[in-house]
């Protein structure tokens, strides 16, 4: 009897995949590379054009809550285009992993390159947990709203946290001074290549 040949299993990726680096890719061409950086920490690099020298890389917990922000041209650092962030809730602690169904609410702080500090309102909520499938795996995923408002200015950003992976996908970007919400399609994730 001759064996049938199987299915070919889908090369799933998992949280020690971070430390050589992720690339998500979305279907307006854009992408973003995840690196493992430590303690939680990923190093998060948007380019929205890769024919263009522009990007943007953070240092983020969890890849949700942005440490830092470096602006870069031909992949080298700006040194006039620099932001630190921090957060604390009224007892003084920083957003916590994303748990479904928990709501987080505290202040985040911009330090900007001349060291003007802008302070804002933050929230933070966690849906309930699902599936995401990309590239035929299927990952743990539950939504994350992070919202910052100050005064009449306000942003908000949705992201899935893939807790298998580490990793806070973007979504959805918005704002007072945006005409319109900016939606982002994740059409793969996958490997970055040595």
């Amino acid at each position: 009897m001759v064996g049938l040949p199987l299915p070919a299993l889908a090369d799933c990726l998992t949280r020690a995949d971070l430390a050589q680096g992720l690339r998500a890719t979305y279907m307006d061409g854009s992408v973003v590379d995840y690196r493992a950086a430590g303690d939680d920490l990923v190093q998060v690099t948007e380019t929205p054009d890769l024919k263009a020298q522009k990007a943007v890389r953070f240092v983020s917990r969890y890849g949700i809550y942005d440490l830092s922000a470096q602006g870069l041209l031909g992949g080298v650092p700006q040194a006039d285009q620099v932001l630190e962030y921090s957060y604390a809730d009224s007892a003084g602690h920083a957003p916590p992993a994303p748990e479904p169904g928990a709501v987080w609410l505290g202040e985040s702080t911009t330090n900007y390159v001349d060291g003007t500090l802008e302070s804002a309102v933050a929230v933070m909520v966690f849906g309930t947990e699902s599936t995401l499938r990309l590239g035929g795996c299927d990952y743990a995923s539950v939504p994350v709203t992070a919202s910052y408002l100050s005064g009449e200015d306000w942003t908000a950003q949705d992201y899935d946290w893939l807790s298998d992976l580490g990793i806070g996908i973007l979504t959805r970007r918005e704002g007072s001074e945006a005409a319109r919400p900016s939606a982002y399609r994740v059409t793969g994730l996958a490997r970055l290549q040595p």
